[in-house]
């Protein structure tokens, strides 16, 4: 038994979504991962779940800050709640249901955004600032997507760099990147 790791995600819906997975594990009594990992491949076994994962598989899951697999994500809501927890059939639909929703809600949410005006500027002004532009838009791209502090930190220093290199530093388009590399919130810096 014990508290599983939690991965450094953004604020918004990817969050919420790891936010009720862990408690949802905090209910279930914080079962340990091999104990899970055999739960669920005995149930895989019995054909009570439609997949089975291995132990680091299942730590994925709640640590990896990535979008989890829609079938495994409802597996696994099904596993807490049927072996470690004395819930009724119906309560586990409305809670698959629930976490369906929270998945949904995050799938939408990292969908990549539609190009900023300073890429879609970027890009016009022909084949020597490509680069930056794709740059940007790499930028935008994983801050939009809450993706780890790092990676966000990153791609925003290499924008700026390739800015600093083609436009020079006193550009309005690399003071653009510095300021917003500045910006990011204190608790995205951490790693």
């Amino acid at each position: 038994m014990g508290q599983l790791k939690k991965p450094d995600v953004a604020a918004g819906p990817l969050k919420a979504l790891n936010e009720a997975l862990h408690q949802l594990h905090l209910d279930a009594g914080e079962p340990s991962l091999p104990r899970m990992a055999k739960a669920w491949a005995e149930g895989y076994l019995s054909g009570k779940y439609k997949t089975t994962r291995s132990t680091s598989s299942v730590g994925a899951l709640f640590s990896s800050g990535e979008l989890p697999n829609g079938e495994a994500l409802s597996d696994l809501v099904a596993l807490l709640m049927t072996e470690f927890m004395d819930t009724q059939d119906g309560q586990v639909k409305a809670k698959q249901t629930e976490f369906r929703r929270l998945r949904t809600a995050a799938a939408n949410h990292l969908r990549a955004p539609s190009p900023s005006a300073l890429v879609n500027g970027l890009r016009r002004t022909g084949n020597g600032y490509l680069r930056l532009a794709d740059a940007v838009q790499q930028a935008e791209n994983l801050d939009a997507r809450s993706i780890t502090a790092a990676n966000r930190r990153n791609a925003y220093l290499h924008a700026a760099t390739v800015a600093t290199e083609t436009l020079g530093v006193d550009d309005t388009v690399t003071q653009e990147l510095n300021r917003r590399l500045d910006n990011l919130e204190p608790e995205r810096w951490t790693e």
